[in-house]
């Protein structure tokens, strides 16, 4: 299954980049204005020291604001078995990062539910909807931190929803859990659950950045 089919097929027309740029950035100012359902606002907390982590080479980013509510948690339930929690509707934030005027990808911090409370990781997503990185924002877990300093989070890198739903299908049996210490592996389950639901929340509630952003990626500079 190619997560890509949840983006609308429609054909951009043929405008100018400074024109795509400026209706980008209206979409950006515009994408709060839905009202949100719950408190939930998902955010980095500081988005320059975090984004500069995730992608070294960036120069700007864009904050944009979406309320996922009802709508969005039923499509991606009943379309791609993943489905947000109910403290979970609301306001999140996803940030489209740029290396000058060229988009580079996204970056989706989300909460998830760990052994000692909530958690955050802030996933890399590029725009080809694959992940490219990954870091735990918040959370005290010293055995999450050992595994994010280890080599399983490279394994996760390049892979885009078909290649984690196999592996999360695998579970346990996943070959990539076989050197990973039992106090870690809680975590890395939650990452297999965690990453293709953030794919799906990531195009569910921002596709029209999405076209927008690959728009601009072809076009170049």
């Amino acid at each position: 299954m190619r997560l890509t089919m949840l983006v609308s097929p429609m054909k951009i027309p043929s405008i100018s980049r400074p024109l795509l740029v400026a209706l980008l950035a209206v979409t950006v100012l515009l994408a709060g204005t839905k009202p949100a359902i719950g408190q939930a606002f998902c955010a980095l907390r500081d988005p320059h020291s975090s984004i500069a982590a995730l992608y070294p080479t960036a120069t700007s980013h864009r904050s944009i604001v979406r309320s996922l509510g009802e709508e969005e948690r039923q499509l991606m339930r009943e379309k791609y078995g993943h489905e947000l929690r109910e403290t979970e509707l609301g306001r999140h934030t996803v940030y489209a990062v740029f290396r000058d005027e060229t988009p580079l990808g996204f970056v989706h911090v989300r909460s998830e539910k760990a052994r000692f409370g909530m958690i955050e990781i802030a996933w890399a997503i590029d725009l080809d909807l694959r992940v490219t990185g990954l870091n735990l924002q918040r959370g005290h877990d010293l055995a999450a931190r050992d595994l994010l300093d280890g080599p399983f989070p490279a394994r996760m890198l390049g892979l885009d929803f078909g290649d984690l739903e196999i592996e999360r299908g695998r579970g346990v049996d996943s070959e990539w859990m076989v050197e990973i210490p039992e106090d870690q592996l809680w975590f890395a389950e939650l990452l297999l659950e965690a990453a293709p639901r953030t794919l799906v929340a990531t195009v569910v509630g921002w596709g029209p950045e999405l076209v927008a952003l690959r728009k601009l990626r072809e076009d170049g500079p």
